[in-house]
């Protein structure tokens, strides 16, 4: 099981495969969502660690790693790649 404080060790090591339970679906846009009836995913709860973990990481208090994050969503697995972070004109230096 990958650990979220080690995320900045992955950084430019490719992308990194986690198989998910299979309860959600990807529409053509990629965002991921419930199906009815289903009211958790383990698949949704490690996106949102993954999203949570990135943004600590990335604070002052977390090291300020600077890290970026690309993500991708089938209905078998999450596969993630950690990257440098990509500094947009509308962000703050």
């Amino acid at each position: 099981m990958i650990e979220f404080k080690d995320l900045p060790t992955l950084k430019g090591k490719g992308w990194q495969r986690v198989i998910h339970d299979g309860k959600v679906a990807v529409n053509g846009g990629g965002r991921v969502s419930l199906p009815e009836g289903v009211k958790h995913s383990n698949a949704k709860a490690f996106l949102k660690g993954l999203m949570r973990a990135v943004y600590q990481l990335n604070s002052q208090g977390g090291g300020s790693h600077n890290i970026g994050l690309d993500v991708e969503v089938t209905p078998t697995e999450i596969k993630f790649r950690v990257r440098e972070r990509q500094i947009h004109q509308n962000d703050k230096l």
